[in-house]
This record gives C-alpha cells, structure tokens and sequence, in this order.
C-alpha cells in the first residue's frame, strides 16, 4: 500500500508487541483493560490464542499487522472459510493515536480486494459507527455472554474490479 501504510500477514511474532493493542481493544469494550483481559481469556481463550498463534492457528486463520511509516499502529485477525462465501473478521484494533485517520477503512478495503468474498464480523456498541460508516448492514444482535450486546453485521464485497 502507498501513504506510509503497509499491512503485512504474520506468522511468527512476540505477543509483547501486540499486548498494548489488545489491551486498547479489551478497555474500549469493557471499560477497563485488566477486567476486559480476563474475560477475554475466560470466555473466549484469545489471550492464550494469541500467545501461542504459531502453535495454534490453522491454515484458514490469518493475523495481519497494520505498519504506518513503519511503527506498527493496529493488527487484525480474521478467518478465510473455503467452503463459505464470506471471511470472518475476529478483530480488528488500530492504536487509539492512530484512529480516525483512514486507517480502518483501507483495512477493510484490503480485505476486500485481497479475499473477494463478503465480510462477517461481530461489532460491540462502541464499534458499531465504524462499521457502519464502511458498508456493513446489521444482520442481528444478541446479548453474549460477556454482558455486552454484539450486533452481527455484514459487508456485501461485490466483485473486485481491476
């Protein structure tokens, strides 16, 4: 990508250095990060997932990392089905100095071009206007069992053009 933004897929790294960005995500959803990073270990195992990603991941998982002028400023973790006509994007987490900068929106541009397929993903109240913003649709909502109400929404990816 051009403008200082370059998003790369990893395979290998040290959970230390995505730690911080997590932290932001768990705090943005839960109010505070030490609560949010218990629950997001008890309901969903993704601190011990991220920490052991190269042992764990299967071949239709993929974390990216967001660098800007080289600093990394976000990563996303998103799932590649074969056998469905949509990607699942788990998480998606841009360093709060970095926000509103257009760097979510080529994010989602990216996953489009790069998998051709529509885009799933669960959005909590507080990231609800982005993906709104970006061309997702609203397909549900449901409390979890965090508490917190999640809304299931959609991005229709029509064909990508040359």
């Amino acid at each position: 990508m051009d403008d200082g933004l370059k998003i790369v897929e990893v395979d290998d790294y040290d959970y230390k250095v995505i730690e911080p960005l997590l932290m932001q995500l768990v705090e943005s959803i839960y109010g505070n990060a030490e609560k949010g990073m218990r629950i997001y270990e008890e309901l969903y195992q993704a601190v011990t997932f991220y920490k052991n990603y190269q042992k764990l991941k299967t071949d239709d998982q993929h974390i990216y990392f967001v660098f800007f002028d080289d600093e990394l400023v976000g990563f996303f973790f998103m799932i590649e089905y074969s056998d469905r006509d949509y990607v699942y994007l788990v998480d998606i987490v841009i360093n709060k100095k970095h926000r509103g900068k257009g760097i979510g929106r080529k994010i989602i541009s990216f996953i489009e071009k790069e998998f051709s397929k529509d885009i799933v993903t669960e959005a909590h109240p507080g990231s609800l206007e982005f993906f709104l913003s970006n061309g997702f649709e609203i397909e549900s909502e449901a409390e979890g069992k965090d508490g917190i109400l999640w809304y299931k929404m959609k991005k229709r990816v029509s064909l990508v053009r040359d």
